[in-house]
């Protein structure tokens, strides 16, 4: 606001990031497809557990890449900072955007678990 002073403007800012809702900048989504239909048997139900143990699950198709994840979290998730995906157990760390998710060590039929690890900066 053009009538507020350095100060106040300050104040306001300071207030504003304090707040635990206060709105994001939009993120740019690229487009995705469906989910799977409910009866699709070959579909995969992921369920991915972000930094700060929230979980958010998805159904998709098996043949969907690591690729497809990255861009649901981009989408969906809270996540703002370099990450990586990985299985708990084995641990893996997947990279390849190209690898389907039914190619994975995470895919326990019609199921699959992954976590996403931030990377400190540059190390990505």
């Amino acid at each position: 606001d053009e009538d507020m002073t350095e100060e106040e403007q300050l104040k306001l800012a300071m207030q504003m990031s304090m707040e635990p809702n206060s709105p994001r900048p939009p993120k740019e989504c690229p487009a995705m497809p469906d989910p799977p239909a409910d009866d699709d048997a070959s579909a995969i139900e992921v369920r991915i557990r972000l930094p700060g143990g929230k979980s958010i699950t998805r159904r998709f198709n098996a043949t969907d890449t690591i690729g497809d994840l990255h861009t649901y979290l981009k989408c969906e998730s809270p996540i703002t900072e370099e990450y990586k995906l990985m299985t708990p157990h084995p641990t893996t760390y997947y990279e390849d955007e190209n690898v389907t998710l039914q190619d994975t060590k995470a895919c326990q039929g019609s199921r699959a678990q992954f976590i996403v690890k931030c990377t400190p900066e540059g190390q990505a």
